[in-house]
């Protein structure tokens, strides 16, 4: 034990200061290769392998969609004249009135606007917009369609030219007949639908103000699709589902700033001296 405590009294002052030299290299070694990986450049991936990752992915969501037409309809293709019909039923809505354009709007706020639009203009006033009646858009829609098939057969070969008289006669129409179309299909939810869609809404402006481009991209999907089925299709809430996504990140992002807004507040107010 002596000849130890000997030994290391004489040779600690010799190997000490390299040893500390040696822990303070293999630091700044590891300290350089950290921030080396911190600033060097992410690998890049070349355009070729991110659309062939794109075309896999898209093929594995839509392949077993088109292998299904073709096995239960003999076409292999994503509908079997599904478009064609839709946008021969959506041009029935072109016929809309005045009247009934604004009236869409206050009637489809879910619960509420069907109750007020009926008991101040009528039991009436939209009864076309609902699809069991006899004389709804819908059913004037299935209407043309039907009538169309029993004197072509089939719908797809003559889209282009439904289409084209269509647009030359009622173009100005069709465009208006979206925005109330758009705005019924909108409610998703019930009467959810009345606390999602304003608190999305505001949430949309503080995305553009703050700025948050993640936000808004995420939504853009879901608002095209809006607008996507009031072009071709009609007003049914159903169609736009996937609203309800965007609807309830906006409406917590805004209730959670809310929340944290008045927390903040409280909390200066109980730190003023009294």
């Amino acid at each position: 034990m002596q000849g130890l405590e000997h030994f290391q009294e004489k040779w600690e002052p010799v190997f000490r200061p390299k040893m500390r030299q040696t822990q303070e290299a293999r630091a700044h070694s590891v300290s350089d290769k950290t921030e080396c990986a911190l600033v060097a450049d992410p690998p890049r991936r070349s355009a070729w392998t991110s659309l062939l990752a794109f075309v896999l992915s898209f093929l594995i969501v839509v392949g077993p969609w088109v292998v299904r037409n073709s096995v239960s309809v003999g076409k292999f293709a994503l509908s079997e004249e599904y478009g064609t019909v839709s946008l021969v039923e959506r041009f029935a809505f072109d016929r809309m009135t005045a009247r009934e354009f604004l009236l869409a709007f206050p009637y489809c706020v879910p619960e509420i606007g069907p109750r007020v639009v009926r008991h101040a203009f009528g039991a009436d006033a939209m009864a076309r917009f609902q699809w069991d009646q006899p004389e709804s858009f819908f059913a004037v829609g299935r209407g043309q369609r039907d009538a169309l098939i029993a004197a072509h057969k089939r719908l797809d070969p003559i889209a282009g030219e439904l289409v084209r008289l269509e647009m030359r006669e009622n173009w100005w129409r069709y465009l208006l007949v979206n925005l109330p179309l758009a705005w019924c299909g909108m409610w998703v939810g019930g009467l959810l639908g009345l606390l999602l869609v304003p608190l999305f809404a505001c949430a949309c402006v503080a995305a553009v103000r703050r700025p948050k481009p993640l936000f808004l991209l995420y939504a853009a999907p879901a608002l095209i699709m809006l607008g996507l089925h009031a072009a071709i299709a009609n007003h049914y809430t159903r169609y736009n589902l996937i609203l309800i996504g965007p609807f309830s990140a906006g409406a917590a992002w805004v209730i959670a700033r809310v929340a944290s807004t008045l927390t903040t507040g409280r909390r200066s107010r109980s730190d003023q001296p009294a």
